[in-house]
């Protein structure tokens, strides 16, 4: 009977990994699994690896019969031959050859070249010499758009007409492979400016929308000030759709009113979300916003937090821009009870702050916050603090995702000065920096690292509010240890300190396009003095498992403390909840 119940194990596992295998794709008898490959061109060549990126794309999901298999494949190789004609090369002929390896020979032929370059009316043939098309250059398709894009933009900055129309021919001849280009211009009147109209913007203000007009009437008429100005209003998030209706011919004087027809989005919408922490227990967040509060794109944010260690309601004005361009300004207030092992507390508080874009994914933030609580720490002591504290921050962020990144970084810096107007506390100044970096090794496998460090300087940790003090461990921070594990203790309380280090290394990678798993090492240490140090770290390891969504992943972690675990209170610890731990 022992004997059946192990053969049963065994044929059951050879199943489960044999449907996980096929589901995975790790080996598959399907041809389009193969590795496919461009041959009859130089390794150097631009046009082999432009080839090789068509082939790769084209054959990147797999059909499910052997049919389909053949149609993607022919598929690629009309493709091929397109891209090779839109380089010049007419003569081009491209074969597929099925093997091990499929593999699609390019015979190149003969380059067809531009044997002049003409522009009708002749009156503008002063604006060809600006253009990134010469004579003797191959026939390439992308460089011929290009320049009649280039042209008809540079013939819009200097001619104000309603009407312009810009194209190009092109005549062939075979025998010696050259060809004549010729670029025509069909130019309307001369026009200008006149009113912006707006309608069906509903509950947007008026005033709103034509601080976005980047004209005054009277200007020279251009399509494109237009389309920037329609990027404006979509940017906004306020509206699903603009159209542009302007009149079949210019007024008198030659005055082009343009009308934008709004429709609007839905601007309020709702959210929910659960977690589950070992050290925390069950959590949820219920949120509420606002779109356009005030009817100038104005957001407001409502968040309700609940759960065993925090109960707290969070809201949040964004006014943008505010000033001046790329500018905004926002309001907050909050309320809330925390309850942990290193203090219970009570309190309430509002700030502002000024955020300015710096550059490409560069941003500051300026801006003061007022906290008046009620703290009992590990000592039982009840005090009272209100924290006025001003703030400076900076931030480079070049995620290509906020919720799943493959690549970029995350750089951070700031600093917050503390004064307490009861004068419980001696003034203190907390500064962090911090780092996140994504790499994608694979389009499925992911490195993921991230480096903190805090210091606290001024005043003695017994002199610092107990929640303003710095803390380590938990779900957010090194895994495998529990909440505020990670640090000095004192009647087996955590007591926080005054200097934080903490990071980790992530491997993600998908096994599907909806289930992935990840890997991970974390370390931290809390220390009383100042400076950071990294004599005592506590280190975590574990497993994850991440469930993918339109919204974003499912996060499952489960963590083993492995040093510095002489006050965790449990062997494991498991997180879960949406987003990835960073």
């Amino acid at each position: 009977m022992r004997v059946f119940h192990c053969l049963s194990i065994v044929a059951c596992c050879c199943l489960l990994s044999g449907c996980v295998a096929d589901r995975l794709n790790f080996w598959s008898d399907d041809d389009l699994h193969k590795r496919y490959e461009v041959a009859g061109l130089d390794d150097g060549d631009p046009v082999q690896s432009y080839l090789t990126s068509i082939v790769t794309n084209g054959l990147a999901d797999a059909p499910d019969n052997q049919d389909d298999i053949d149609y993607a494949q022919e598929a690629v190789r009309l493709d091929v031959l397109k891209a090779m004609r839109s380089k010049g090369y007419y003569d081009a002929a491209v074969t597929y050859q099925d093997g091990d390896i499929g593999l699609y020979n390019v015979v190149a032929g003969d380059v067809t070249r531009i044997k002049s370059i003409r522009v009708t009316p002749r009156f503008y043939t002063k604006y060809l010499k600006n253009l990134s098309v010469s004579v003797d250059a191959p026939l390439s398709a992308s460089v011929v758009l290009a320049a009649q894009s280039a042209l008809h933009k540079e013939l819009q900055v200097e001619n104000c007409a309603f009407a312009l129309e810009v194209g190009h021919k092109v005549l062939l001849d075979p025998t010696t492979r050259m060809a004549d280009l010729t670029f025509y211009v069909t130019q309307g009147q001369a026009a200008s400016f006149g009113a912006a109209i707006f309608s069906g913007q509903g509950s947007v203000k008026d005033d709103y929308l034509h601080q976005m007009v980047s004209w005054k009437q009277g200007d020279c008429f251009r399509h494109d000030t237009i389309a920037s100005v329609r990027n404006k209003i979509m940017a906004t998030g306020l509206f699903a759709n603009v159209d542009i209706k302007l009149p079949e011919q210019a007024q008198n004087g030659g005055v082009i009113p343009v009308e934008f027809v709004l429709k609007e989005k839905l601007h309020r919408s709702v959210r929910a979300g659960v977690s589950y922490y070992t050290d925390e227990g069950p959590g949820a967040v219920l949120g509420w916003e606002h779109r356009n509060f005030l009817g100038a794109g104005e957001k407001f944010n409502a968040d309700l937090t609940l759960s065993l260690r925090e109960q707290s309601l969070k809201t949040k004005l964004t006014k943008s821009p505010f000033l001046r361009k790329g500018q905004s300004i926002v309001f907050n207030a909050f309320l809330d009870r925390e309850d942990t092992d290193a203090y219970e507390t009570l309190g309430m508080g509002a700030g502002f702050g000024v955020k300015r874009s710096l550059g490409t994914n560069f941003s500051g933030r300026v801006g003061a916050d007022i906290k008046v609580t009620r703290i009992k720490d590990e000592s039982a002591e009840t005090e009272n603090f209100a924290l006025l504290s001003p703030f400076a921050s900076l931030l480079y962020d070049s995620r290509d995702d906020t919720f799943d990144p493959h690549k970029g970084w995350v750089l951070s810096g700031s600093l917050h000065p503390f004064v307490d107007v009861l004068g419980q506390s001696s003034p203190f100044i907390k500064a962090k920096i911090g780092a996140q970096s994504y790499y994608s090794v694979h389009d499925k496998v992911v490195l993921a690292g991230r480096l903190n460090i805090g210091s606290i300087v001024g005043a003695n940790t017994d002199d610092i509010p107990a929640t303003e003090r710095l803390y380590a461990g938990g779900g957010g921070s090194v895994r495998g240890f529990g909440y505020q594990e990670v640090g000095p203790f004192e009647d087996n309380d955590p007591v926080g300190g005054r200097s934080l280090v903490e990071g980790s290394a992530e491997i993600r990678f998908k096994m599907t396009d909806t289930l992935g798993a990840v890997a991970f090492v974390d370390a931290g240490q809390v220390d009383d003095r100042v400076s950071p140090s990294f004599d005592n770290l506590s280190v975590g390891a574990g497993v994850g498992f991440r469930y993918y969504t339109d919204f974003g992943p499912l996060r499952l972690d489960v963590g083993v403390p492995l040093s510095g675990k002489d006050n965790t209170e449990q062997n494991f610890q498991v997180y879960i909840s949406i987003g990835q731990a960073f």
